[in-house]
């Protein structure tokens, strides 16, 4: 009988053994999966993988995301089995309800891009006309054969033209000194908004060497290239429109410390400016400016009132003498813009509980009848205008930014298993990771919606628990936060309502935020590190103009400045900094040449000043991509990336290299897109952000309702 009990007993232990590991096996290969498909891109070995854990998991949440996950790999092939996929995570896995709830998001995207008949010609139809990484989107060409588009792809930040009918894309201005270090090298184009007659485009430009921000004209075949509007004074101009006739450009205009937004037109002859409207401090941006066809009226959306995040629609005559509501609701509604006939506009509103594509009538300058909806369940979009034929062009952006750890052992100088994911909530909007000095809580950014404000988020790795703050800072930069050694404060880059930029410090548990290091303009500053006294602050300063670049030593408490470092000549540039955890090493990212492919290496130099160290160089076409140092401050971790425009195909390996010299070694692949690269005080984990990002565009035909319909009612 005890022999038989211990038998018993030690099949009981084998039984829960391999439970345990076939629990651990199906983690590891949802992992290999997870691997395959955002790291490698390989989806058709993902989706395999993930069908292997469904079969083989008897973890049904794990089930249910591998099932997910099938889905969204067949949504990137753009295959049908998609809705599919996704329908079965709702009817295989009732119980996983958030899970459940990603699937039924992502079907209803899925569904509304379809026709709703198959019978042709008079049925609202929705179709996908091109995919791919953009910055900014402008609108298609009267004809609909052409778009518009800043590039993430060659010469980012430069525009782009992509021709619909034969797939082809081409460059229509040039990036200076792109890939030389700078994500967007010396300029930037923005807003581009095509003319009337599809044959110029008028872009915003900001030129970060010569300090210039104003409006570009170019032919859409590149040439006739002219600059149209400068003016010093002015902080943003954003073109929106353009009259019927071809002559004017309507824009959205602010000057240097006034919160005060204007409504202006341009001539496109001359570059003379008009105010139309000056809109009140309380009141925010005007979005969708747009002339109607007449062009005797504008339309825009903005806040409802200083205290609300949801928008109205208004209407003001071309003169700006007269102001009315178009739609007044207190749900969130956006315009999208007028119906090439002028006798309706379309808007989306969220007044459903979900984004959905509405319509109003217009007359004499009137809301005619009440709101129609045209379709439900849209998600987030952008509308970009209409073609001659009453094509409208919107688009939709998948990008992701998650963050991610991965077990390093650091002695034998290799990765110890996969990355993973490190916060599962709010999936695809999480970056700028950053470990607390003892180890026990994480500091990362994620967009605050529907505003899309960038707030912070503390995290305790014991408990999983967070509390959220939300400076008074209209813009803060990915990438640039970091802890005082305090472990009470954090730093981050960024600009306040005041138009001060700079870099500030915000306490943990209140808050409160005060600026410790301003910026200047003309002079890339944002790239900074806190050394271990929390008194002292090291930062880069590029001034393009001058080709100089500097590394400042700065004491938080007085203001007072020390330079550190210092290259002339514009051959060498600063590109990262970071201190080391005993305060003794400053690693520096270098780019050594203005102007690409240019090699860039990896230097340190003592805190005090003095001499630098190359530790590592990287020719064309590899690039340093990040740095950050070990515990001991012995050694430093940095990413190799092969050098591609987007950053979303750019695979990053793994390296560790001693501060006293010697080859760096290799601890593997760790993804694409990677930023934010720090290491855990106890020197056993890794913490990072991986980027993903494209933008859909679409075609919505056949979709203004009928007149009959619309005098039986429709919905407020």
């Amino acid at each position: 009988m005890k022999r038989f009990s211990i038998l018993i007993a030690i099949l009981t232990v084998m039984v829960f053994s391999f439970g345990s590991l076939a629990v651990q096996n199906g983690y590891d290969l949802f992992q290999k999966a997870l691997a395959k498909e955002r790291a490698e891109g390989n989806l058709e070995e993902a989706i395999a993988l993930y069908q292997k854990v469904i079969e083989e998991s008897k973890d049904e949440s794990l089930a249910a995301k591998a099932q997910l996950r099938i889905g969204i790999c067949y949504e990137k092939l753009g295959k049908q089995e998609a809705k599919k996929a996704y329908q079965k995570v709702i009817d295989n896995y009732p119980r996983q309800i958030e899970t459940v709830k990603l699937a039924q998001k992502k079907l209803s995207i899925l569904i509304q891009a379809q026709s709703v008949s198959e019978k042709g010609g008079k049925e609202l139809a929705i179709r996908k006309v091109w995919s791919g990484a953009a910055i900014w989107m402008g609108g298609p060409t009267p004809d609909g054969r052409f778009l518009i588009f800043t590039s993430l792809k060659e010469s980012a930040g430069g525009l782009a033209v992509q021709d619909l009918i034969t797939g082809k894309s081409h460059i229509l201005t040039k990036n200076p000194n792109f890939g030389s270090g700078s994500s967007f090298g010396s300029q930037y184009a923005s807003n581009p908004v095509v003319s009337p007659e599809g044959k110029r485009v008028v872009y915003s430009c900001y030129n970060f060497k010569d300090e210039f921000l104003g409006l570009k004209i170019i032919g859409l075949d590149g040439s006739q290239e002219r600059t149209l509007f400068i003016d010093d004074k002015t902080s943003s101009i954003i073109p929106t429109d353009w009259s019927a006739d071809g002559r004017f450009i309507l824009a959205c205009l602010r000057r240097n410390g006034d919160p005060v937004a204007r409504i202006v037109t341009i001539s496109a002859d001359n570059g003379s400016l008009k105010v139309i409207k000056t809109l009140g401090k309380e009141i925010g941006v005007p979005r969708g400016l747009s002339f109607s066809p007449d062009c005797r009226y504008i339309a825009y959306d903005n806040s409802q009132d200083e205290k609300s995040d949801n928008n109205d629609i208004y209407l003001l005559s071309a003169d700006g003498n007269f102001l009315t509501p178009l739609i007044e609701h207190p749900a969130n509604d956006l315009f999208l813009g007028w119906v090439p006939d002028g006798a309706n506009v379309l808007f989306a509103s969220d007044r459903t509980g979900s984004w959905g594509l509405w319509t109003i009538g217009i007359e004499k300058g009137k809301p005619k009848g009440i709101p129609q909806i045209i379709k439900r369940d849209m998600g987030p979009l952008i509308g970009l205008g209409f073609s001659k034929q009453g094509s409208f062009f919107f688009a939709q952006g998948s990008g992701s930014r998650d963050v991610y750890t991965a077990n390093i052992d650091l002695a034998d100088a290799k990765l110890l298993d996969l990355p993973t994911i490190a916060i599962n909530q709010r999936l695809g909007s999480n970056f700028s990771p950053a470990w607390s000095p003892d180890g026990q809580s994480l500091a990362y950014i994620s967009p605050l919606m529907p505003q899309v404000k960038n707030v912070i988020h503390i995290r305790s790795i014991k408990t999983g628990e967070e509390h959220v703050l939300s400076p008074p800072l209209d813009w803060i930069r990915g990438g640039g936060l970091q802890w005082f050694p305090d472990g009470k404060h954090l730093t981050v880059c960024g600009g306040d309502s005041d138009k001060v930029i700079g870099h500030f410090q915000i306490d943990v548990q209140s808050g409160n935020t005060k600026l410790i290091c301003p910026g200047e303009k003309g002079v890339q500053f944002y790239h900074a590190s806190v050394s271990p006294e929390s008194n002292e602050f090291y930062y880069i300063k590029n001034y393009w103009s001058e080709k100089l670049s500097l590394v400042i030593r700065r004491d938080i408490m007085s203001g007072e400045e020390e330079e550190i470092c210092r290259k002339e000549g514009g051959k060498i540039r600063f590109i990262g900094i970071s201190v080391s955890p005993n305060g003794k090493w400053i690693a520096l990212g270098i780019s050594l040449g203005a102007s690409p492919p240019a090699p860039s290496s990896l230097a340190i130099i003592p805190a005090e000043g003095g001499e630098l160290v190359e530790l590592a160089r990287f020719e064309n076409p590899f690039w340093l991509s990040g740095t950050a140092w070990v515990p001991d401050s012995r050694s430093l971790l940095f990413t190799k990336m092969t050098r591609v425009p987007n950053p979303s195909l750019r695979k990053q390996e793994l390296y560790l290299i001693s501060v006293g010299g010697g080859e760096p070694e290799s601890l593997g692949t760790i993804g694409t897109g990677v930023g934010s690269l720090s290491v855990h005080p106890d020197g056993k984990q890794i913490i990072f952000e991986r980027n993903e990002y494209k933008i859909d565009v679409w075609t919505m035909e056949n979709f203004l309702p009928d007149e009959k319909k619309e005098r039986k009612g429709g919905q407020r």
